[in-house]
């Protein structure tokens, strides 16, 4: 009987072993559970604070676009300008031309292309 208890003794100590390392592997399981929730809930917050920072990133940059009925408006009336312009410059050079068949001076045609880039560039001011 004495083997019997030994038996007895050795077998519980065998089964409240296994119990605690059954119990701390439950524990060590559950703890790195939790630490994988918690990372994966961390994961997931950088990764909706990223994307809602492109939307506004995307939403403040879409305020910057021209619509195009306002390109068509600038557009229409850089046109017009040019067209009056063009008259204008061409009814000049005709003039000047008449006037020097006579006799050719090379600074008309400087002060005409003078005037010409003074026109275009306070025209391109304004638009802008």
């Amino acid at each position: 009987m004495g083997y019997r208890k030994k038996f007895d003794k050795e077998r519980d100590r065998r089964y409240t072993r296994e119990d605690e390392l059954r119990s701390e592997a439950l524990r060590i399981s559950e703890n790195a559970r939790k630490d994988a929730l918690l990372l994966a809930t961390e994961n997931q917050r950088l990764r909706d604070e990223s994307h809602n920072n492109i939307l506004n990133q995307w939403r403040d940059e879409r305020a910057n676009y021209v619509r195009e009925d306002a390109y068509t408006t600038r557009h229409e009336a850089i046109e017009k300008g040019l067209r009056e312009l063009g008259t204008t410059v061409t009814a000049y050079v005709s003039g000047q031309t008449e006037r020097a068949a006579a006799k050719f001076d090379s600074r008309y045609v400087a002060f005409t292309v003078i005037g010409l880039l003074i026109a275009a560039a306070i025209l391109f001011s304004s638009l802008h």
